[in-house]
């Protein structure tokens, strides 16, 4: 919840639930890319795995500075750095590849990084405020800035590309069952991935230009931890992980049950209470379909 206090500084209250699950999510997410990587660290699925989930834990934290420093110019910096989160979906698009055994070249590896390396450079020294948001510091007024739908557009097309090449695994008449089902749950993820954080994105633009202030801390934090829950769900299942069948169905399950069960203890808002209950039966229903 940010409140503007001042006209020359911008301040703002910070939940509680921000601190709980912000460093909880960052922990588990640091945790499970480990995981994943310690299990065979020359697989370049298992590379590309830990990369996704790595920076997923880095926006998280990133975005964590940006809810709890009160320092304008940090935050601002922080802010800006942010977008260079789209790095998540180059690597997820890699993993997918390797995921479905698909070949890829070094050179259209570097290819494929291209447009996302050119935004990156743009968001990170473009002097000009028309390219990138920022905020203003002597009023804190928002000023948006088109880099913002560049970032949507990449995160879209890759999320395409990468569905394309799990489509093609699905369907393939020599894919089994169980490989569909995953492919299902990877693609149905990206998506979920992409949509809402573009709506969160434009729901706090909205914020910025609305005289009525939109709860949308909580709605960031829970669409990252069940973005990566369902990666887990997918390839916890792919012998990734060192547990058994029954032990790491169980100790899955747990983990998400206390993360959820705390964070209905913190929230204050009825709607994203609905949000967090829904993510977490829609968890469980995908687990056990499974």
């Amino acid at each position: 919840m940010r409140i503007v206090l001042t006209v020359s500084m911008c301040q703002f209250n910070t939940p509680i639930f921000i601190y709980y699950s912000y460093i909880l999510v960052f922990i588990l997410s640091i945790i499970t890319g480990l995981v994943i990587l310690l299990k065979d660290k020359k697989h370049p699925m298992n590379r590309n795995a830990f990369y996704f989930i790595a920076i997923i834990a880095l926006w998280i934290a990133n975005d964590f500075v940006q809810w709890t420093v009160y320092d304008l110019k940090i935050n601002m910096f922080s802010a800006r750095i942010s977008y260079l989160a789209n790095f998540v979906m180059l690597f997820y698009l890699y993993f997918v590849y390797h995921f479905t055994y698909t070949p890829i070249s070094q050179t259209k590896k570097i290819l494929l990084a291209i447009p996302l390396i050119i935004s990156g450079l743009i968001t990170l020294f473009s002097r000009f405020h028309f390219v990138i948001s920022d905020f203003n510091p002597e009023t804190c007024d928002y000023i948006p800035g088109i880099n913002i739908y560049i970032t949507y557009v990449i995160s879209i097309a890759y999320a395409y590309l990468a569905t394309r090449i799990l489509l093609k695994k699905y369907n393939d008449r020599t894919t089994s069952l169980f490989s569909k089902s995953q492919a299902k749950v990877l693609i149905s993820a990206i998506w979920f991935f992409v949509i809402w954080n573009i709506i969160y994105e434009e729901i706090g633009r909205a914020t910025y230009f609305s005289d009525s202030f939109i709860e949308i801390s909580p709605h960031f934090i829970i669409g990252n931890l069940f973005f990566v829950s369902l990666i887990v769900v997918a390839i916890i299942r792919n012998n990734l992980f060192e547990f058994n069948n029954v032990l790491r169905s169980w100790f899955a399950i747990a983990i998400w049950s206390l993360i959820f069960f705390l964070m209905f203890l913190l929230l204050t808002s009825v709607h994203v209470f609905i949000i967090c209950a829904a993510a977490y039966i829609a968890l469980l229903i995908v687990f056990w379909k499974m």
